[in-house]
């Protein structure tokens, strides 16, 4: 089976999603830096409040804390996804060229070859693939825990999914029964 495709940014970070959102312990990680820090940022931030107070507004204390930590959550929060959304983004122009983001993966028993426009396609064999994620928007087939070759699910055919779905079987079935 030969998929061709061409990786778009919101495949990118479809897959950076996938990745991130695939394992507990990734998950919890990515609720800490995204969740937890902004959180914890608010929270030493109402407490500097109260030491200091805010001269000047006449609010009963309790409402200054809620309001302090509901505009620093907030703000924290949206700015960590911003910066979220421009790393990928950067990332994504740093490793993809313009020019170089047409791909193809083939697939078949014995490996899966695959390459960018203008590089030389390399062949990996279904020992060497360590996992497999797969939502309605990535495929991701690991080489290492932060290696991945990746192509949108929607560029296979219901065909193709069978196909694909029978093959990942086959393959990662007869690794567990050893």
């Amino acid at each position: 089976m030969r998929i061709q495709f061409t990786l778009t940014l919101a495949d990118y970070q479809a897959a950076q999603y996938l990745r991130w959102h695939q394992s507990s312990t990734r998950r919890f990680v990515h609720f800490f830096v995204y969740e937890g820090i902004p959180i914890l940022a608010a929270v030493t931030g109402c407490v500097v409040v109260k030491k200091l107070g805010l001269p000047g507004l006449g609010m009963p204390y309790c409402f200054e804390t809620l309001f302090g930590l509901t505009v620093a959550v907030v703000y924290l929060k949206l700015t960590a996804k911003g910066r979220q959304a421009k790393r990928y983004k950067k990332q994504f122009e740093r490793r993809f060229s313009s020019e170089e983001r047409t791909a193809w993966i083939e697939m078949n028993d014995s490996a899966v070859s695959s390459a960018i426009a203008g590089t030389a396609a390399e062949s990996f064999e279904w020992n060497k693939i360590i996992e497999f994620a797969q939502d309605d928007k990535m495929t991701l087939l690991y080489l290492t825990e932060k290696r991945f070759l990746l192509f949108p699910t929607p560029a296979l055919d219901s065909a193709d999914r069978a196909d694909l779905d029978d093959l990942i079987a086959s393959q990662f079935a007869a690794r567990m029964s050893c």
